[in-house]
């Protein structure tokens, strides 16, 4: 089952583990692909205007509203052979990289107005 995250406080905990992130993903047949590969995650999403919202992403910067940012919740004793795996295999980011680019990215353009 793939469960929507809706909070800062989720986000947030996500970031901080660095999790697996991929931006724009169907959730259709997802659940299947992603257990095949790995049965020991959880996968999780939230919506891009939820994203957008929680850190206050504007203009060019924001996610369109129902674009999906699929998030992976790895084992707690997970090796970085194994998260490498997500990054290098199947082209993923790392939740806080995505979190801290558009951080960044909004700051920048706030300040070029």
């Amino acid at each position: 089952m793939i469960k929507e995250v809706k909070t800062k406080e989720e986000l947030d905990a996500l970031a901080s583990k660095s999790a697996p992130t991929w931006e724009g993903l169907a959730l259709e047949g997802l659940e299947e692909q992603i257990k095949a590969i790995d049965d020991k995650v959880e996968i999780v999403y939230c919506e891009g205007k939820t994203y957008n919202e929680v850190y206050g992403l504007t203009g060019d910067n924001a996610y369109p509203d129902d674009l999906h940012i699929v998030f992976l919740v790895t084992p707690e004793k997970y090796d970085l052979k194994e998260m490498m795996k997500w990054k290098l295999q199947y082209g993923c980011r790392w939740a806080d990289d995505v979190k801290d680019n558009n951080l960044a990215r909004e700051m920048y353009e706030g300040d070029a107005d």
